[in-house]
């Protein structure tokens, strides 16, 4: 089941406008990225910009199969 706009927008309302990136390999130890993020920059190399990242697997296709990634965080994975 493909990810539509709908879960894209519920995703971002569970990470209240924020990056939800925890991986260690970007240096997030105990706590999220939680960079502040802008709702009309999605896609944008710009400060503020976002994107969602697609699991694959169980999750795909749900709510959880969807976060929400600063910029810099979706570049590095």
């Amino acid at each position: 089941m493909p990810i539509t706009d709908a879960m894209v927008l519920e995703a971002w309302k569970k990470a209240g406008g924020r990056c939800e990136c925890s991986r260690l390999s970007h240096n997030h130890t105990y706590v999220c990225c939680a960079r502040l993020l802008k709702w009309d920059l999605q896609g944008q190399n710009v400060p503020g910009g976002w994107q969602p990242n697609y699991h694959t697997g169980f999750s795909s296709g749900t709510l959880l199969g969807c976060e929400i990634l600063c910029i810099s965080c979706f570049q590095r994975i």
